[in-house]
């Protein structure tokens, strides 16, 4: 199955087609399907819509119904020529100097001596996993204290994770988004297959820059200041009419990709427990020296450390790894042990606000 599965995956043609194949597998333990499709094609959110419809198409079947499908929306033809438009707008060109700033600040490097060209055949990974107590932390109570989302928990760990195994106070990482921002009028791609991710830059403050609370209510707010949540940072990038000078202003120095791809809770289907292949060719060029990604299966939050084996050890990863998993215990007891809600400047709707002024107006209002 391996051997076929791995045939499959290394059979789709860009150029030529075709992007997308089934197969069957029939086993005494049962039969396997397989789904494979190249990833220009297709993303994180995209598979979900699929293997919902599938699901939702197989259950009606079974039950003898009319399989009816939920309706799709826009093109992808359409977002990408509505988004060549907003590539020439005068509000995303307003973002320009944020993202100038961002990248100026990108330069620290990881360990180890920089390469070019390093490819995936060279990748090696490490596993981290959380406990299911902390995992169903992470999904509710642990964001009382501060108002947090998930990612504001993570990003804020990774600094610390990051800044003490290569002894930086701050580090630059590429944080992947889902790209489906609602930035251009009259487009709704939320049930379109497609590749819609984003990719922008983002500073993380490394350990020993405040408490834990502290630095999380700070990762917060600098998350929340990223305009349209890092949409238009590729926009600007590649599709809005720069000079040479002014784009080579927006090219970060980032060696960490960072990707919490969200919580898969279960449904009708399963996973088989089998290979389904190789999904990368081992000629491809690395994303990045280290590639970090994590997922959230039921109640158990999972991560996927990838990185350049000939930059790195598996020892110095696996501390890392290890570091990572003890800042983010730290960080959801500390979240657990808050009595009281803590507010920030978005909480109010005013980002400007110190931390003084919202306190005093917090006392005011008496919440």
């Amino acid at each position: 199955m391996e051997r076929e599965a791995n045939r499959l995956q290394g059979s789709l043609d860009l150029q030529h087609g075709p992007l997308f194949k089934a197969a069957v597998f029939q086993a005494e333990a049962g039969d396997y399907l397989l789904l494979v499709a190249h990833h220009l094609v297709i993303d994180g959110v995209s598979w979900r819509i699929l293997v919902e419809d599938l699901e939702q198409g197989y259950t009606q079947a079974q039950s003898g119904q009319k399989v009816e499908f939920v309706p799709k929306t826009h093109s992808y033809r359409r977002w990408s020529e509505k988004l060549r438009e907003y590539g020439q707008s005068s509000a995303l060109r307003l973002q320009r100097e944020y993202w100038r700033k961002v990248c100026e600040e990108s330069r620290e490097k990881l360990p180890g001596e920089k390469r070019a060209g390093g490819r995936m055949e060279e990748m090696k990974s490490v596993r981290m996993e959380l406990g299911m107590e902390q995992g169903r932390a992470l999904l509710g109570e642990v964001h009382r204290a501060y108002g947090t989302e998930i990612n504001d928990l993570l990003l804020t760990a990774l600094g610390q994770a990051v800044g003490a195994w290569a002894k930086r106070e701050k580090m630059a990482i590429y944080l992947e988004g889902h790209g489906r921002e609602e930035i251009l009028s009259g487009v709704d791609v939320t049930r379109t297959v497609g590749w819609f991710t984003s990719l922008y830059p983002v500073i993380l403050e490394g350990a020993g820059t405040g408490d834990l609370g502290q630095q999380l209510r700070r990762t917060k707010e600098m998350l929340r200041r990223i305009p349209h949540k890092g949409t238009g940072y590729g926009i600007l990038r590649y599709l809005t009419e720069l000079s040479e000078a002014e784009r080579q202003e927006l090219e970060a120095g980032a060696e960490i990709t960072f990707n919490y791809l969200g919580h898969v809770a279960g449904a009708g289907g399963r996973e088989a427990g089998v290979s389904s292949g190789s999904s990368i060719a081992g000629d491809n060029g690395m994303l990045s020296p280290l590639n970090i990604n994590g997922i959230m299966q039921g109640e158990r939050l999972g991560f996927s450390f990838g990185y350049d084996a000939v930059r790195f050890s598996t020892e110095e990863i696996e501390r890392l790894a290890a570091g990572y998993r003890q800042k983010l215990e730290a960080l959801i007891e500390d979240c657990l042990g808050q009595k009281e809600r803590v507010y920030t400047a978005s909480d109010l709707g005013d980002l400007e606000l110190s931390e003084e002024e919202i306190k005093l107006l917090v006392d005011r209002e008496g919440r």
